[in-house]
């Protein structure tokens, strides 16, 4: 995960599911920085939803595809 414009992310938790709907991750980014690394090299590939709250409580999400 990476800031687009390079400012530090906020303190924030996030759950990433598969297609069915099955949570496969959860995280939470407690350290501000402009960059956090998300360990998933060991899922599948496919499409996945990635779902963040912020600790403000704002909610945002993001789709990504992973191909192997």
């Amino acid at each position: 995960v990476k800031s687009r414009d390079g400012h530090n992310l906020p303190s924030m938790q996030g759950s990433i599911y598969n297609l069915r709907g099955q949570r496969v991750l959860s995280f939470e980014l407690s350290n501000p920085s402009s960059e956090a690394l998300i360990p998933f090299a060991e899922k599948a590939s496919g499409l996945y939803l990635v779902r963040f709250k912020e600790a403000d409580g704002k909610l945002s999400q993001i789709r990504f595809t992973v191909i192997r």
